[in-house]
Formats: structure tokens, C-alpha cells, sequence
């Protein structure tokens, strides 16, 4: 590992995570060869397990010179599924140092036999589950949908969508007025 190659050797990049790719703002350019080329990667490996209700991927590459093949670094990254939590960690001289953990959760508020019915929300109310027979949509029993049906379904959610911007751009119109006076 080069840290010749870098301007700052393992930054710290918080919540980010790669598992391509490399972070170019730390790239110096090479320490062997002096190119300031962006580095290629060679194919590394990837490793895969999948055991009961636990997800896992482990991704290790060297991030290489593009003119002489110099090794700049090693790059792991490691991405987990396990009890309703997504798990990211990345580490590499080049790229850095990051990590996050994301909790997967449904929404209290959804009734998913509304949703999967094809039920829409009440307009305006942004709130899924309220019958409203002015926007309830169909849907097929089963996955294929008629090409009708899946009109019907866009044109619903398209007037919802349209009622909710015009709802939530009520009253701010305002807000250009009060910048011209301030300029004033």
C-alpha cells in the first residue's frame, strides 16, 4: 500500500461506503511513475453468503496505477442483512473509512391490504388506507395488470401527486415577496 499516492491516507468519510469505483478527490497521483491518471482496479474478488435470515457480501480489489500498474491500495468493502438492519463498512487508503447501519421498517401507517387491493389515499390526506371512492383505483387479483388498469392506476396517482403539490404551494407565494422587500 502507497501512501505516496494519496493525499491523505484513509480519510474519514463518515456514513459513505463504495464498492466501486474510488473517492478521486484523495487521488495524488502515482508515487512510482508520477502519472496523474485516474487509477483503474483490477477484478479482485467477491464473496457471497446467505444463511438463514442473514445476508452478507465481502468485496476486496486493489485500486492500480493506469500507466505503470503500480498497487495504490486494497479495497474492502463488507455489506450485511441481518435482523431488519443493512449494515455498510468500507475501508481502503484511497477511498477512506466509512460505515452505516440503515434499519429497515415498515411504516406504521400503511395498510398493505389497502395497498396491495390498489386502494389509493384519500386526496390530500397523506395518509395511506383511507377509502375515498373518488380516487379508489383497481387493480388486478393477480400481477399482470391490462394495460386499462395500469392507466387507471397512473392517472390516480398522478392526481394525487398534483393535489398534493398544489396543497403544499398554497401560501408560499409569499415568500418571493418577502425576498423582494428585503432587497428593496
Amino acid at each position: 500500500m502507497c501512501r505516496k499516492c494519496v493525499k491523505d491516507a484513509l480519510p474519514e468519510r463518515h456514513n459513505t461506503c463504495l464498492d466501486d469505483g474510488a473517492y478521486l478527490l484523495n487521488w495524488q497521483g502515482c508515487g512510482e511513475c508520477g502519472s496523474r491518471e485516474l487509477p483503474k482496479r483490477n477484478d479482485g474478488e467477491t464473496e457471497k453468503t446467505n444463511e438463514d435470515d442473514q445476508i452478507e457480501e465481502e468485496t476486496k480489489f486493489e485500486h492500480l496505477c493506469s500507466a505503470c500498474s503500480h498497487v495504490v491500495c486494497e479495497h474492502y468493502y463488507k455489506f450485511s442483512v441481518a435482523d431488519k438492519q443493512q449494515e455498510y463498512f468500507m475501508e481502503c487508503i484511497l477511498c477512506g473509512k466509512g460505515s452505516d447501519t440503515v434499519t429497515l421498517e415498515a411504516p406504521e401507517n400503511v395498510d398493505y391490504a389497502d395497498l396491495s387491493a390498489g386502494v389509493g389515499m384519500r386526496s390530500g390526506s397523506g395518509t395511506a388506507g383511507e377509502k375515498d371512492a373518488s380516487t379508489e383505483l383497481s387493480a388486478p387479483a393477480t400481477n399482470e395488470a391490462t394495460p386499462q388498469q395500469r392507466q387507471q392506476l397512473m392517472d390516480g396517482l398522478a392526481k394525487q401527486l398534483s393535489s398534493m403539490n398544489v396543497e403544499s404551494d398554497a401560501g408560499n407565494g409569499s415568500d418571493d415577496e418577502v425576498a423582494q422587500d428585503e432587497w428593496d
